[in-house]
């Protein structure tokens, strides 16, 4: 892929450097005996003149050569390194608006999205980089400028699917309105269209990649964490049981999805039958008598898979 740059000019454009030039200067022509008012700096906007330094510092009692000059005005301090110097108003502005025009981002954007559709309908193995690079009319060149292979091209799309799952499910947590029958029930409809969209041979391939199953086994590790807090809260506020040890559950649950991926029972049974079974129907028996009441108000009300 062609690259494209812009080059901006640095003072007056990403920074104003002028005013500390100007105290640094006034600072060390002082120092020399030389005292310099507002119009004297005026005339050195724009200006690093050897010459009419020179002019000034023949004016010190002292006899200041051009090399004492420059030692002593480097000990004075430097006008990049202060946290004087600001950008130009805007300027944060108009990069923000550039980084969101990149086109390089929007075609990214459109890889990811394009290979995921292609990879949950075929499977990883069947899609290849060429087929991804036609059907988006682009070189394979480009393709792989931008992802040197398929595993890492998998990696960001599954990495991008599960943060926006978290960021949707962390912000319906923290809805005080919803209840943990209300966030389970969510996750399950969540997960449900996840499923129905994904092929069996999505799943059975994912194995195949490493780095994207060490991702996700420790993206399942810091959900487990969070799982005990989401049990403990269902505890307090009445629908899950207290003399339940949720740790246990928690390995079983772990265990029993690890042997559904383990021996492929997504090729025996829907996938969405197996979730049903394996989770929703678990976590009843969790419930209290309150949490059972909501669990199966929707249990009644849902349409199952068969």
């Amino acid at each position: 892929m062609k690259k494209q740059y812009i080059l901006f000019d640095f003072d007056g454009v990403i920074v104003n450097t002028e005013p500390q030039n100007a105290h640094y200067l006034q600072k060390t022509l002082k120092s020399f005996g030389i005292y310099m008012n507002h119009e004297d700096l005026k005339g050195f906007i724009g200006v690093n003149s050897r010459e009419k330094i020179l002019h000034y510092l023949s004016r010190s009692k002292e006899n200041v050569s051009w090399e004492m000059y420059q030692k002593r005005r480097k000990e004075m301090g430097n006008t990049y390194e202060n946290d004087a110097i600001c950008p130009m108003p805007g300027l944060q502005e108009l990069f923000q608006w550039m980084k969101e025009r990149n086109p390089g981002k929007e075609l990214k954007e459109k890889i990811l999205t394009s290979s995921m559709h292609e990879f949950l309908i075929h499977g990883v193995k069947l899609v290849r980089m060429d087929d991804i690079a036609n059907s988006l009319g682009i070189s394979k060149r480009t393709l792989y400028e931008i992802y040197s292979n398929k595993e890492e091209l998998l990696l960001e799309g599954v990495r991008l699917k599960e943060e926006e799952y978290d960021r949707h499910m962390t912000a319906y947590s923290l809805d005080s309105s919803h209840t943990v029958i209300d966030i389970i029930i969510e996750f399950y409809k969540r997960q449900v269209g996840y499923l129905s969209s994904a092929s069996p041979m999505f799943f059975t391939d994912l194995h195949k990649y490493a780095q994207v199953m060490a991702y996700l086994d420790r993206l399942h590790a810091v959900r487990r964490s969070y799982a005990l807090d989401f049990f403990t809260r269902g505890v307090r506020e009445g629908y899950f049981r207290a003399d339940v040890d949720y740790n246990i559950m928690l390995r079983l649950g772990s265990a029993a999805m690890e042997t559904v991926m383990k021996e492929q029972m997504y090729n025996e049974y829907d996938l969405k039958h197996i979730f049903h079974n394996v989770i929703l129907l678990n976590i009843r028996g969790l419930c209290t008598t309150e949490g059972i009441k909501l669990l199966d108000h929707f249990l009644d009300h849902e349409t199952l898979p068969q």
